[in-house]
């Protein structure tokens, strides 16, 4: 069975912010930090903008920027309980 890996991040534009959620698939042989660029490297479309590697991206025009805050990794079992709710992405 496969793991999952729970990600919190936090979209700014100007004085707004916004808390988001992601539950990701994560393969065994695989970084935490590689799954988290593979989902958000085109949050934005083609062209977001990686500013840091598996923690900042932002729109090409620079109007909203994303945070990774935090992940955890979740056992196999309780990821296929969240994705019976529709939390995977």
């Amino acid at each position: 069975m496969p793991r999952g890996l729970l990600v919190k991040w936090t979209v700014r534009s100007g004085e707004f912010e916004d808390i988001g959620r992601a539950l990701l698939r994560f393969p065994y042989k695989r970084k935490p930090e590689d799954v988290i660029d593979k989902y958000f490297s085109d949050f934005y479309g083609e062209g977001t903008v990686c500013e840091e590697y598996a923690r900042c991206y932002a729109r090409p025009n620079g109007e909203q920027a994303l945070e990774v805050d935090d992940y955890q990794v979740v056992p196999p079992r309780d990821y296929e309980v969240l994705k019976r709710y529709g939390l995977e992405e």
